[in-house]
């Protein structure tokens, strides 16, 4: 009895660390509540609003492009946001503690750019 609850254990623990392939935004479409096309401007105010929401310390590379960093727990990671008024992206740029191996990464990275992007798209519904 004792051997198979280690076990579970160490098995629930590995799963918990497994790490996932990173999961990119690529071009996703600008929708908004009024139906209508937003200005380049109001996309980029979507995706401050978004990154401030979810505590991203951000820059600006050019009028199109936004490097963004986030951190917690001693993990951090960096991303590139693209954007029209058409679509944004979301890259990964780099990461610490979040075991980024090629193309995966700890699953929690995946999370948080998941709800960056949930909280982007909430922004701009509203508009």
């Amino acid at each position: 009895m004792r051997r198979l609850l280690v076990l579970a254990s160490v098995l629930l623990l590995l799963g918990a660390c497994r790490t996932v392939p990173i999961y990119n935004v690529e071009n996703a479409e600008i929708f908004t509540g009024s139906g209508k096309d937003l200005s380049h401007a109001q996309v980029r105010t979507a995706i401050v609003n978004g990154l401030v929401a979810k505590s991203w310390q951000m820059k600006e590379i050019d009028s199109s492009t936004i490097e963004a960093t986030n951190g917690s727990k001693g993990r951090t990671a960096t991303v590139r946001i693209k954007y029209s008024n058409k679509n944004y992206s979301i890259n990964y740029v780099n990461s610490a503690k979040f075991r980024h191996n090629g193309g995966n990464i700890h699953g929690r990275y995946n999370k948080w750019i998941r709800s960056l992007q949930d909280k982007i798209n909430a922004f701009l519904v509203t508009m």
